[in-house]
C-alpha cells in the first residue's frame, strides 16, 4: 500500500523532516553548541533547546533523541507551555511510529490534541489528524481514520487550502481502499488527482498515482494499473523517496500476477522486498513476501511458498498490522488446503476469521456509517446553501434589470430631447478643435525649423572652426621644430595640449550634431570588428599599462541597427572606463566588455573598477557638459552622446554604481527594422496632414457623445 509514501510526506506536509535533518545538521560542532546553550539556560529557552537537540540526534540515535524529548516534554507539562508541549509531543510521536510503538505514538498524539484546538494551533491541528489517521489505518482501525481524516479534510475547505484538500482526499481513498470499497476509494483519489493537475501541483503525485494503481489491480484492470505504476516510477528522480520505488515495484508485481505473468511478477516482488530491506521499511518486506508466497503457490513451488509466509508471519509478528496477519492466514489456510491438511487449514481459518472480525466489527461498522452519513449530509447542506444563494441571486438580478430597463427608457428619453443641442456642440467644438490642431502643426513646424536650423549652426561652427584649429595645431609642430629655448618650448606643449582637447571636443560636438542631423542607417552590425578597431585605438593612448580590457560578445548575435550610432555608445562607454580608471597602486584596474541578447533587444554591458561616482553627480551625468571628475578632458560630451544615440535608437542607457564597481549598460531594438517602418508611416501621415491643414476636414462627433 501507498500508506507508507503518506506516513513520510503527507505529515507535517514532509514527515521526512526528522530523516532529512540527519544528513544536513547532524553535526558535532552543532551538537556541542546546543549542549552548552543548555547549561547556560532555563525555563521555556531550555525546553525548545532541547527539542533542537532532539531533532540533530534523530537521524542517527532514535533513543537519545526520545530521552532529550521525554525531558523537554515534562518541562513544558510542568511549565504549562503549550507551544512546546505540542512540539515536543509530535515529534516524540514521530519517532515511537519509526519504531513501530504505534501506540505510544497513538496515546501521545490524543493527549496533544485537544492542546493545539484549545490554543488554535492550525497547523499542528492538520498535522497531528493527518498522522492519528495514518496510524489507526496501520492498526487497521478504520472507522477512527476516517473520522480524523473529514476532521483534516473539514480544516482545509475552511482555509481555502486546495492543495491540503487533495491530500486529505488521498488519505480517504486510502482508508475506502483498505475497507475493500474501491468504488468510493477511486471517486476520492481522482478528486485529488483533478485538484493536483489544476494546481500544478507535484507534491506526492507519485505516491496518488500508485494509489490508483492499486485500487484498478483489486477491480481487475491490470493493464491500466501497469500504467499507474510505470508513470509513478517515470516521476520518481533521484531524490525520490525510497517508499515510491519499493511501493510502485510491489504494485507492479500484484498487476503482472493478475495477468499471470509469474516469472516478472516475482522479479519485482523482489526488487521491492530488497528495497524495503534496505530502507528498514517492515510493513513492506511483509507485503512483498505475500505477493512472492502467491507467486510460488502458482508456480506449484509450496515449499518455497511456506518459507516466504513463514518470515512474512515472523516480521509481522512484530508489528500491529493486523491486516497483514488477516493476509497472511488466509495464505496458510489455502496452502493447507493444497496439503490435505484440512485439519491446519481450518486452525488457520478460524485465525483469520477472528482477526478479520475483529477489524471489520459491528461497533466499526457502525462508525463508518455514521462518519459517512454526517459527510454526505453535510455536502448536501452546503448544496442547499448554495442553491438559496443562486435563488436569491436569480431575484436581485430580476429586480435590478427592472430597474436598469426603466433608466435606460429614461435616459434614450433625455438623449432624444438632447441631442439637437449635442449637434450644435459638436459643431463649435470640431470647429475649435481643427483650429487648435492647425496651431499645433504650425507650432511643430517652427519648432523642427529652428531644431534644424540650431543643429545645422553648430554643426557648421564647429566645422568651421576645426579648420582654424587644425593650422593652430600645425603651428605648434612647426614651433616645436624651430624653438629652442625650454621654457618656450614647455608653454607651446601647453597650448598644442589644449588645442587637441578643443579638437576633441569639437569632434564629439559634431558626432551629436550627426545623430540629431543624419537618418537611421539599417544595416548588419558586426560587433566582433567594432569592439576590437574600438580597444586597438585606446590602446594607444592608455592612461596606464596595468589597466586590463577584455570583452565577451554572444555567438551568433545577429543586430540590424546604425553602425555608427552604436560605435559612437561602446566607444564612448569604454573610454569613458578607462578615462575614470582607478590609479592606486593596491589596485588592478579593469574594464569588461559584454555584448549579448536578451529577448528582442540587445545589451551592451561595461564594468570597470575605477573611482565611481560620486551620488551627488548621478544626476548630471548624461547631461551635455556634465563632469562627474576632473579627469574628463571632453567638458562632458561624451556620455550625453552616448545617451542621444542610444535615444535615436528608441533604446534606454543607465548605469549603477557601487562601492567598488561601475556599470553602464545600454539595451537597444535587435531589429531597428520595424521601428524605421512605423516611423516611416508616421512621417507619411503627418505629411498628409500638412497637406490638408488649409482645408481642415470638420468631423461630425455627434456620435461620440450619443
Amino acid at each position: 500500500m501507498c500508506v507508507k509514501k503518506r506516513h513520510f510526506k503527507l505529515i507535517l506536509f514532509g514527515v521526512l523532516f526528522c530523516v532529512s535533518v540527519s544528513y544536513f545538521a547532524q553535526s558535532q560542532p552543532v551538537i556541542d553548541s546546543l549542549m552548552k546553550a543548555i547549561k547556560e539556560s532555563d525555563g521555556n529557552k531550555k525546553t525548545s533547546l532541547l527539542i533542537d537537540l532532539a531533532v540533530e540526534y534523530a537521524g542517527n540515535d532514535i533513543d537519545n533523541a526520545l530521552n532529550f524529548l521525554d525531558d523537554a516534554y515534562q518541562r513544558s507539562l510542568n511549565s504549562g507551555d503549550s507551544t512546546n508541549i505540542v512540539r515536543s509531543g509530535w515529534i516524540q510521536s514521530e519517532l515511537w511510529r519509526r519504531k513501530e510503538l504505534l501506540d505510544e505514538a497513538m496515546n501521545r498524539l490524543q493527549f496533544i490534541l485537544p492542546v493545539a484546538e484549545r490554543n488554535r494551533f492550525r497547523k499542528d491541528q492538520k498535522r497531528i489528524l493527518n498522522t492519528l489517521a495514518v496510524i489507526s489505518t496501520y492498526k487497521a482501525n478504520y472507522d477512527l481514520a476516517l473520522s480524523y481524516n473529514f476532521k483534516s479534510l473539514n480544516l482545509r475547505e475552511q482555509d481555502g487550502d486546495r492543495a491540503g484538500m487533495s491530500i486529505a482526499y488521498s488519505n480517504i481513498g486510502v482508508n475506502y481502499f483498505k475497507l475493500s470499497n474501491y468504488d468510493l476509494a477511486l471517486k476520492f483519489y481522482d478528486e485529488a488527482l483533478r485538484l493536483k493537475r489544476e494546481l500544478n501541483d507535484k507534491y506526492d503525485i507519485e505516491g496518488l498515482l500508485i494509489n490508483l494503481g492499486l485500487c484498478y489491480n483489486k477491480i481487475g484492470e491490470y493493464k491500466k494499473a501497469n500504467d499507474f505504476f510505470l508513470q509513478s516510477l517515470s516521476l520518481c528522480d533521484i531524490d525520490c523517496n525510497p517508499a515510491v520505488k519499493i511501493e510502485a515495484e510491489h504494485g507492479l508485481g500484484l498487476s503482472l500476477f493478475g495477468l499471470r505473468k509469474f516469472d516478472e511478477a516475482s522479479i519485482h516482488f523482489e526488487k521491492s522486498l530488497k528495497k524495503a530491506i534496505e530502507n528498514g521499511d517492515r510493513r513492506n518486506q511483509i507485503e512483498s513476501l505475500i505477493g512472492l508466497a502467491k507467486v510460488s503457490f502458482e508456480k506449484e513451488d509450496f515449499q518455497k511458498s511456506k518459507e516466504s509466509l513463514d518470515k512474512a508471519l515472523l516480521a509481522a509478528g512484530k508489528t500491529s498490522y493486523k491486516n497483514l496477519l488477516i493476509s497472511i492466514y488466509q495464505q496458510y489456510a489455502v496452502l493447507a488446503d493444497n496439503d490435505k491438511d484440512f485439519e491446519k487449514a481450518s486452525n488457520f481459518r478460524k485465525l483469520y476469521i477472528q482477526l478479520r472480525d475483529s477489524v471489520y466489527s459491528e461497533s466499526m461498522i457502525k462508525n463508518l456509517a455514521t462518519i459517512q452519513t454526517n459527510y454526505v449530509e453535510k455536502e448536501n447542506l452546503a448544496t442547499i446553501e448554495a442553491n438559496k444563494l443562486v435563488i436569491e441571486q436569480q431575484k436581485t438580478i430580476g429586480v435590478a434589470v427592472i430597474i436598469i430597463g426603466a433608466l435606460l427608457l429614461l435616459i434614450a428619453l433625455v438623449f432624444y430631447h438632447q441631442k439637437a443641442q449635442i449637434r450644435k456642440v459638436n459643431k463649435n467644438l470640431n470647429d475649435r478643435i481643427d483650429e487648435a490642431t492647425k496651431e499645433i502643426f504650425e507650432s511643430h513646424e517652427k519648432l523642427k525649423k529652428a531644431v534644424f536650423e540650431r543643429d545645422y549652426f553648430m554643426y557648421k561652427t564647429s566645422h568651421d572652426i576645426k579648420g582654424p584649429l587644425a593650422t593652430f595645431l600645425g603651428l605648434c609642430m612647426i614651433a616645436k621644430l624651430d624653438v629652442k629655448d625650454a621654457p618656450a618650448l614647455e608653454h607651446v606643449a601647453r597650448i598644442e595640449k589644449t588645442a587637441v582637447k578643443l579638437n576633441s571636443i569639437l569632434n564629439r560636438l559634431l558626432n551629436v550634431e550627426k545623430i540629431n542631423l543624419n537618418d537611421v542607417e539599417y544595416t548588419f552590425v558586426d560587433f566582433h570588428k567594432m569592439v576590437e578597431d574600438i580597444i586597438s585605438l585606446e590602446k594607444q593612448n592608455l592612461p596606464s599599462e596595468r589597466i586590463s580590457i577584455s570583452y565577451e560578445i554572444e555567438p551568433n548575435l545577429i543586430v540590424k541597427s546604425d553602425s555608427f550610432l552604436i560605435h559612437l555608445i561602446v566607444e564612448n562607454l569604454i573610454s569613458n572606463s578607462i578615462k575614470f580608471y582607478n590609479n592606486s597602486t593596491r589596485a588592478f584596474p579593469y574594464v569588461k566588455i559584454a555584448i549579448f541578447g536578451r529577448e528582442d533587444k540587445v545589451v551592451i554591458k561595461v564594468d570597470d573598477n575605477g573611482i565611481g561616482i560620486l551620488p551627488e553627480m548621478e544626476p548630471t551625468i548624461f547631461k551635455l557638459f556634465g563632469r562627474g571628475s576632473d579627469r574628463s578632458e571632453t567638458g562632458g560630451v561624451g556620455l550625453y552622446t552616448a545617451k542621444q544615440a542610444a535615444e535615436k535608437l528608441e533604446g534606454t542607457i543607465g548605469f549603477k554604481s557601487e562601492r567598488e564597481l561601475t556599470t553602464f549598460e545600454a539595451v537597444l531594438p535587435m531589429d531597428m527594422g520595424p521601428i524605421l517602418r512605423k516611423q516611416r508611416d508616421l512621417e507619411n501621415k503627418l505629411e498628409e496632414r500638412r497637406k490638408k491643414e488649409n482645408k481642415p476636414q470638420t468631423k461630425d462627433l455627434s456620435l461620440v457623445f450619443w
